[in-house]
């Protein structure tokens, strides 16, 4: 007698090395810009529900649940919040240009998928401000897609 068990029943924590984009895109009245790097990372999801993602240009933390072959997680506040203030401050040297992001939206999801892979996103939303202009406001959303498979 052969026991069939679906690909999802197998523990999925651990670490995953992923592979995917990041993207930027900024929306301020009407104009938009969007700006994207390759990056790989690593996912480790761990036993108590913990998650930590380490890219080259990203280091986030948060807690995740799974429902069958889906997972979900949402990042620490403080987490979200230092990667936004990175971009700014980058984005202040790049271009003198100062603005006050305030994360709203920071949620992991992902899928494992038959082959015993994983795919999903990382999002973060942010709406921003200018301190020099107060009447200007836009929207920053970070995304990283990505492929990953388990570290041997």
């Amino acid at each position: 007698m052969t026991l069939c068990v679906p690909a999802y029943a197998a523990d999925i924590t651990g670490t995953w090395q992923l592979h995917g984009t990041l993207q930027i895109d900024t929306s301020i009245k009407n104009q938009k810009q969007t700006s994207k790097k390759i990056d790989n990372a690593a996912l480790v999801l761990g036993t108590q529900k913990h998650f930590v993602i380490n890219g080259q240009a990203f280091q986030l933390s948060g807690n995740w649940t799974r429902k069958s072959a889906a997972f979900q997680g949402v990042l620490h506040t403080a987490s979200a919040t230092a990667f936004l203030n990175h971009i700014a401050s980058d984005l202040k040297v790049k271009s003198g240009l100062i603005l006050k992001p305030a994360a709203s939206t920071a949620t992991l999801t992902g899928t494992e998928l038959a082959n015993g892979t994983i795919t999903g996103q990382w999002l973060i939303t942010s709406k921003i401000t200018f301190p020099k202009y107060p009447a200007q406001s836009g929207l920053l959303r970070i995304s990283y897609h990505f492929t990953g498979k388990r570290s041997k």
